[in-house]
């Protein structure tokens, strides 16, 4: 659990009331400040935010700190702001309390002290920890258009923060209690969440197949590399999933066999998974991009063959690879001829009446090894299968 806040800027027209002189700092901060704090609580383990709370500038971070508990967390983190938060009355029983060391008592340590070298690093771990909420106020920033937020009014502002954001919803449920660590050593990772694996996206290879998974929540959990002969293994042993793969070789036996095992497998074209490689391409990135695309309400996917359907596919593309074998050939004879003058009619009908004929003429002045040779090309046209009446 960590919790943050953010300070959004005043609207300049509004700041002063129509004032002639700036107020003091005191009465700026009590009556004319109408900024607005964005208070956010999020889950330490998987970083996804379930609390928010909008109040005006004025109010203090310690203020709306327990307010922005689930109510199943044993340990909290917070940052500097929240100091004594434990003592407050509205304090919550059973939570234990991680606050960052005010940045002046910290720049004091003694690095060179080993007491206090190890509480310094003690800080940097806390810090780390509460880092993660940091993206979600990145967002929300974004989100409004400004770095700095505009004052539109504080229900206004609120309503926005929500709508954008979160859909309205000030709470989120379904948050897991965090298990970073322990109430005896809070700092040290003791074990992760439980979370069952809900998509998978697989780059397909000849030998080497790259795995990338993610669970319910989107977080990554398996990131690995399989062999052939062990994807079948990893498969029938992994509970029901999204599998996501490229339309590509041997891809339709795969998802067969995938299939088999329970899986729910989606084949997609490699220029829909293209827009979602995160980095320069290679395996890693490539099953992570399959992951991403396969998740998408919007995406288009190619239909699952069965072996039949296969093997008819198969037998059109070898006769497609026939006709075009035969009508370079037969291309091949019309450019030869055509060095020595000789034209034949467009039609592949004509190359077996019109070739003979010109290869017996003798007034052509054709070399004889050039006979020769044009009848060789002339014969393999018309062995079966590239003949042209042949049938398949």
């Amino acid at each position: 659990m960590k919790l943050e806040s953010v300070v959004g800027s005043e609207n300049e027209g509004t700041r002063y009331c129509n004032r002639t002189t700036k107020p003091s700092r005191h009465t700026r901060v009590q009556l004319w400040y109408f900024g607005m704090k964005a208070h956010i609580g999020a889950d330490a383990e998987s970083g996804l935010v379930h609390t928010v709370r909008g109040t005006s500038g004025h109010v203090s971070d310690i203020v709306e700190g327990n307010t922005l508990l689930h109510g199943q967390e044993a340990i909290a983190f917070g940052d500097a702001g929240y100091q004594g938060i434990e003592k407050r009355p509205d304090a919550k029983r059973g939570v234990t309390w991680h606050i960052a060391m005010r940045p002046g008592k910290r720049k004091a340590l003694d690095k060179d002290n080993e007491a206090e070298a190890m509480i310094d690093k003690a800080e940097k771990l806390k810090a780390g920890i509460r880092a993660k909420v940091e993206h979600p106020f990145r967002v929300i920033k974004r989100q409004f258009g400004f770095v700095k937020v505009r004052y539109r009014g504080l229900k206004k502002n609120i309503a926005q923060l929500f709508s954008k954001q979160w859909d309205g919803r000030s709470h989120l449920n379904g948050i897991e209690v965090c298990q970073s660590g322990d109430a005896n050593q809070p700092l040290k990772q003791t074990g992760a969440s439980d979370m069952k694996v809900t998509t998978v996206g697989i780059d397909l290879a000849k030998n080497v197949f790259q795995l990338h998974g993610v669970n319910e929540f989107g977080k990554t959990v398996i990131k690995k590399q399989l062999r052939r002969d062990q994807v079948s293994e990893y498969f029938v042993n992994l509970p029901a999933c999204l599998i996501g793969m490229e339309a590509c070789g041997s891809a339709h036996y795969w998802a067969r066999k995938l299939q088999g095992f329970g899986h729910t497998v989606k084949l997609m074209a490699p220029q829909f998974v293209k827009p979602y490689v995160k980095t320069n391409k290679n395996d890693a990135a490539d099953a992570e991009a399959i992951c991403e695309a396969v998740a998408r309400p919007n995406m288009r996917f190619v239909p699952i063959k069965n072996v039949e359907q296969q093997a008819v596919l198969a037998l059109h593309r070898v006769r497609q690879g026939f006709v075009k074998a035969r009508t370079a050939q037969a291309n091949q004879i019309r450019g030869l001829l055509g060095e020595f003058g000789l034209i034949i009619p467009q039609g592949i009908g004509y190359i077996a009446t019109r070739v003979p004929e010109l290869i017996e003429d003798a007034s052509n002045e054709l070399p004889g090894s050039f006979r020769i040779l044009v009848q060789r090309l002339l014969d393999r046209l018309l062995t079966p299968p590239l003949a042209p009446r042949a049938q398949m």
